[in-house]
């Protein structure tokens, strides 16, 4: 029966209803994680949830940045895992990918509390399974000691065995103390164990990945956006035809620096102005400031030195014998006639007194002027390539190791990179040369292409004069690489050269299979020729 209010005297509780602020504001950290590994931070039994979120949070920011993170003050997991898990090797090596890769990062935690969660797991088990066995060999020391005392005071109370001594004394019982320090020793006899275990879960996982990495690295560069490529898309570039073509190519540029030379001759410097508040320029104004200076001055009537007796009318510098007259009825008229005349004999004191000086003079005040900063950077590229018949061979070899070295540089420096292949009349085909995952299919589809077909140059070279046009590819290099076996319509060399002058573009030439072409001086300028076809044969 409920009780009346009104009748009881006392004021009804107020129902305290479903607060989902509150518990939203309970679990608010867990808005800094990524959705993905919500399940898995959740059911995962190793620490506390709110310090699992707080290590994840740590771990994810410095493979974010390429690194692992370091163990002083990481929330997550416990203190006797940490050292484990960042001494691994294959941890360490995955972590320098995850520069700015945010889907592998995820990925890389995501294996982490698996492996932390089953390591923990076999742990508990394994301490379990150790703390019985340390347990029972315990109870039986315990039972030995104390059995050697009863029979010791047994011995030392009588020679002869009572009856009824059969059984053996009580052992003396575990306490909460002992427990303690022997599943202290279980965990740290097991610790090694756990760490074998997460850093072999991790090693599986990541293995396979990391050698397909490695291996695409060594063709491409260390550029750090190879890592987007995922296990399945990595095994599509390995299998792909242009990447035993690649491997060649990547040969050949090691045995040719000359080729490097070229494309770092590619793209200029240029000078791009931009405000910059944290750079300022200090400017200088003439201006007249008063300072004031102390100076020390030799002054009378300091009392600092005393240099002599003088006649004055100051009391405090009289002489004893003044001092006196003041003492006799009649004299003392005499002190004060000789006081009012300024003739009592005194003491002559001499020192030196500081005195405060204002002396103005001439200065230079500067101020501070916010300035442009002068920025450099290097222009695009756009590759114009002969893939005539004529280029078969060692040619086409030099061109495709000019079109991979020219993707690596303008990739690790974000500069754009554009290809037109072209060959007879009206067969130009176009690549975005990049290597990120959607464009690396594309290079490697045009470096398994074979090179066949006559020579048209004027459409390659009319589309490039076209890209000028487009922004952000004003100020580019235009790169012509071909044997110089074609002929130059009229009108062609005064169109390219209009663009250029009117872009601030540039025409390189690279001139391979011979030493002389008149088509291509009339074109190019700078021209590029190469010569050591030597090295060619150590790469076929």
């Amino acid at each position: 029966m409920t009780s009346d209010p009104s009748t009881t005297g006392h004021p009804a509780k107020p129902r305290v209803g479903f607060e989902a602020t509150r518990l939203a504001r309970r679990f608010s950290y867990l808005k800094d994680i990524p959705e993905t590994l919500y399940a898995k931070v959740i059911s995962c039994t190793h620490g506390s949830l709110e310090k699992r979120v707080a290590g994840l949070i740590q771990w994810r920011a410095a493979l974010l940045s390429g690194a692992l993170p370091r163990p002083d003050g990481l929330a997550w997991p416990s203190e006797k895992f940490v050292d484990a898990l960042l001494a691994d090797s294959t941890l360490q090596e995955v972590a320098g990918y995850c520069r700015e890769q945010t889907e592998l990062v995820d990925a890389v935690l995501d294996s982490l509390l698996d492996a932390v969660a089953s390591g923990d797991t076999s742990f508990r088990t394994a301490v379990e399974r150790q703390l019985h066995e340390l347990r029972k060999i315990e109870e039986m020391r315990r039972r030995a000691a104390a059995q050697a005392r009863k029979t010791q005071d047994q011995n030392e109370a009588s020679p002869e065995p009572k009856e009824g001594d059969e059984t053996g004394p009580e052992p003396e019982a575990l306490t909460q103390q002992d427990l303690d320090a022997l599943h202290s020793q279980a965990e740290i006899s097991q610790a090694p164990t756990w760490s074998e275990g997460a850093a072999g879960s991790i090693k599986k996982r990541w293995a396979s990945l990391l050698s397909m990495w490695r291996e695409i690295s060594e063709v491409f560069g260390e550029l750090g956006l190879m890592t987007g490529l995922g296990r399945d898309l990595s095994l599509g570039v390995l299998k792909s035809r242009g990447w035993l073509e690649a491997k060649k190519l990547a040969d050949l540029l090691r045995q040719l620096p000359q080729l490097r030379e070229i494309v770092r001759a590619l793209g200029r410097v240029q000078t791009v102005r931009e405000d910059d508040p944290a750079t300022s320029e200090v400017i200088y104004q003439p201006v007249r400031r008063v300072r004031e200076e102390l100076r020390e001055v030799w002054t009378p009537h300091v009392p600092s030195e005393t240099r002599g007796i003088e006649r004055s009318d100051a009391i405090a510098r009289m002489l004893p014998s003044e001092a006196v007259l003041l003492t006799h009825p009649t004299l003392k008229v005499l002190w004060h006639a000789r006081r009012a005349e300024r003739s009592l004999l005194t003491y002559r004191v001499e020192g030196v007194a500081t005195e405060r000086v204002e002396i103005e003079e001439p200065s230079q005040e500067g101020t501070l002027k916010p300035t442009t900063r002068q920025k450099l950077e290097r222009g695009p590229i756009i590759f114009c390539l002969d893939t005539s018949g004529s280029m078969k061979g060692a040619p086409e070899m030099v061109a495709k190791a000019l079109v991979l070295e020219a993707v690596r540089t303008a990739h690790a420096e974000l500069r754009q990179c554009y290809l037109y292949a072209f060959s007879g009349p009206g067969q130009v085909t176009e690549h975005e040369l990049s290597l990120k995952p959607e464009g690396l299919e594309k290079l490697l589809s045009f470096l398994a292409m074979s090179f066949d077909g006559g020579t048209d140059v004027a459409a390659p070279l009319t589309k490039a004069a076209d890209r000028l046009h487009r922004e952000g590819w004003n100020k580019a290099d235009i790169v012509l690489v071909s044997d110089g076996e074609f002929d130059v319509p009229v009108e062609v060399p005064k169109f390219l050269r209009h663009a250029c002058t009117e872009k601030n573009a540039r025409v390189h030439g690279v001139l391979v299979g011979q030493t002389h072409s008149a088509a291509m001086q009339r074109l190019c300028d700078p021209l590029h020729r190469f010569s050591d076809w030597d090295a060619m044969k150590l790469v076929r």
